[in-house]
């Protein structure tokens, strides 16, 4: 009888243990996916130098990357309630469920030292940058709720517009 029980525990122990190697490789493949797409989405924005609409590809350049990677996470909108939202400057909130990511763009305010000269720290114009949230795709319920860690985030750079001047 005491084998019996050595070899369950053993068993066990091995099931465990294959469970939590697999919920770590899953876990990795779809952060990796999260990241690869964030950094798609920073570098198409920038190509086209901040003009990212369906009118000049930009999206649909992000669309066809999000298929090749099979970048599909299956969540709603979570651009309101993830802790990389910008809260201050918020220009303007764009959620794309198809291929679910979203776009914050944030105003920047040029730098003027106290006398209204420009302080040398090459912000000289007014202008906007966008901050790029992307999901990563992991459905466990119990551990969802915990995670905080399951967003990735990235932002552009600094894009000049004349319509900013005035602001």
């Amino acid at each position: 009888m005491n084998e019996g029980l050595g070899s369950t525990v053993i068993i066990a122990i091995i099931v465990v243990f294959i469970a939590l190697v697999s919920a770590y490789m899953a876990y990795n493949v779809n952060y990796t996916k999260a990241f690869r797409m964030k950094n798609k989405i920073v570098a198409t924005i920038e190509k086209y130098d901040g003009d990212c609409t369906n009118t000049n590809g930009c999206m649909g350049e992000i669309k066809t990357y999000a298929d090749k990677i099979s970048y599909r996470p299956s969540t709603t909108n979570f651009c309101d309630n993830n802790k990389y939202k910008p809260n201050i400057n918020v220009m303007d909130t764009q959620y794309f469920s198809d291929p679910g990511f979203c776009l914050y763009k944030v105003k920047v305010r040029k730098t003027e030292s106290g006398s209204g000269e420009i302080v040398d720290d090459n912000n000289h114009q007014y202008g906007f940058y966008y901050r790029v949230a992307t999901i990563i795709n992991i459905r466990v319920p119990i551990i969802e709720n915990m995670m905080q860690f399951n967003y990735v985030s990235g932002d552009t750079k600094d894009f000049h517009d004349k319509k900013y001047k005035n602001n």
